[in-house]
């Protein structure tokens, strides 16, 4: 029974590892402290394998097919638009920012669209 547990803690953690597409392959986070301010509601902080910090926040930038309404992909994914671009490419936000890289994720599956990743906030560091 004890190998069991361990084996489905095991296969829960990997199944639901953070991750965002990067040019068709899947990059993983790993969680970390916000350290910016104690309870953060706007924003979710993590590192990727090579060490960069980066801030998720709660909005998602996409670029849907051609003739595909945005309309449409706004009420299937309960999604605000924020800002239209040229070339049927959108600024929209979700509702909570706990929602963000499975919304960019399951966009990006979506056959509908082109590309979709979270508008990520990244420290710059200066020389």
């Amino acid at each position: 029974m004890k190998v069991l547990t361990v084996f489905t803690l095991l296969v829960s953690f990997l199944v639901s590892q953070d991750f965002f597409y990067n040019n068709g392959k899947k990059v993983f986070l790993n969680p970390t402290q916000t350290i910016h301010r104690a309870v953060d509601k706007e924003n979710r902080y993590f590192r990727t394998q090579d060490n960069h910090t980066i801030n998720i926040t709660k909005q998602i930038i996409l670029k849907l097919q051609v003739d595909t309404s945005i309309q449409e992909i706004l009420d299937q994914y309960n999604l605000v638009l924020i800002k239209s671009y040229k070339n049927d490419i959108y600024l929209v936000e979700v509702s909570d920012v706990i929602h963000t890289l499975d919304i960019a994720n399951k966009l990006y599956e979506d056959k509908r669209t082109i590309y979709a990743q979270p508008n990520f906030k990244i420290k710059a560091n200066m020389r």
